[in-house]
């Protein structure tokens, strides 16, 4: 299964550094014209199915660089539910012990009212079980950087993505990899 996993463009929180992960944002004027411009400069994969996570600016995405609405819409790919943390910044919560406690255990620990990355991953996997079932070849899933880097760090057999911070394997808005899944492992991956 060749899966191409795509960051939607860049939405008011992606510009504002502002965690956002079950809040549905649209995309944002400078996000749909960087999506134009990369669509001229990236020769974006064609698949047999279109996917999003269902969220606004995943399917505004879609639309933008495919032409298209999505063929199915899976919640086990959207971004994690940051709770009490949406639409704030680092900064501004600095001072909450909440989520100096959320920081210190990222992985186990959830945000208030929200979810923890463990859940998320758990949620990870029901979708990619449910990809594999399609028997579809060509996947386009058009998601958010957290989950794709997700998945690269759950799915990759190199100790390297592993270890490495989630943030890292996140890639920039209108960009993403093109993973080649075999039973259950990313044997090969490369960048969009």
């Amino acid at each position: 299964m060749i899966t191409y996993m795509i960051r939607h463009g860049k939405t008011l929180a992606n510009e504002k550094s502002l965690y956002s992960g079950f809040t549905d944002l649209s995309l944002t004027v400078k996000g749909k014209l960087q999506l134009l411009k990369l669509k001229n400069e990236i020769n974006y994969p064609k698949g047999d199915i279109y996917i999003t996570s269902g969220l606004k600016r995943t399917n505004e995405t879609l639309e933008i660089l495919y032409g298209r609405k999505p063929d199915i819409e899976m919640e086990e790919f959207k971004e994690i539910n940051f709770g009490d943390f949406e639409m704030r910044s680092h900064l501004e919560l600095l001072e909450d012990q909440n989520y100096k406690a959320w920081i210190e255990d990222f992985p186990n620990k959830p945000c208030p009212n929200g979810e923890c990355m463990s859940d998320v991953v758990k949620r990870i996997k029901i979708g990619i079980k449910k990809l594999e079932n399609l028997k579809i070849n060509n996947i386009i899933l058009i998601s958010h950087g957290g989950i794709i880097g997700s998945i690269i760090k759950e799915y990759s057999e190199e100790r390297l993505y592993k270890q490495m911070p989630l943030f890292q394997l996140s890639p920039d808005n209108g960009r993403g990899y093109t993973a080649l899944f075999d039973n259950e492992k990313i044997i090969d991956f490369s960048n969009i």
